[in-house]
C-alpha cells in the first residue's frame, strides 16, 4: 500500500489477514473486505474481539470495474478521497486478471 507512514502500522494495527486470533482478543476490530472471506473473518473474530464491525466494499460507494475497486496507481487512492485499496481487490488500466 503506497500510503506515507503505513509501514509503522503493519501488524500492530493494520493486518492483511488474520494469522492469530488471540492477537485480537479484547480489541475493537474492523474487517474491510468484499468477498465471503471478509464475513468468515468477522464471524471467527466474534467472541474473541471486544467488538467486530464488517465494512463490505459494496457499502463504500466506490467506483467498481468487474467487482474490483478502481484505484489511481500512483497512490492506490480510490474514487473516494482518503480511501485506499491494495492487492487483488484493485482495478487499474491494463491490469491482467
Amino acid at each position: 500500500m503506497n500510503v506515507a507512514g503505513v509501514e509503522r502500522h503493519l501488524d500492530p494495527q493494520l493486518f492483511y489477514r488474520v494469522r492469530d486470533f488471540e492477537q485480537h482478543r479484547g480489541k475493537h476490530v474492523v474487517v474491510l473486505g468484499g468477498s465471503n472471506s471478509a464475513l468468515d473473518w468477522e464471524l471467527n473474530l466474534v467472541g474473541v474481539a471486544e467488538s467486530v464491525t464488517l465494512l463490505h466494499r459494496s457499502e463504500w460507494g466506490l467506483e467498481l470495474t468487474k467487482h474490483q475497486i478502481n484505484v489511481d496507481m500512483s497512490s492506490y487512492e480510490t474514487s473516494a478521497p482518503g480511501i485506499y485499496a491494495g492487492d487483488d481487490i484493485c482495478h487499474y488500466p491494463d491490469k491482467k486478471n
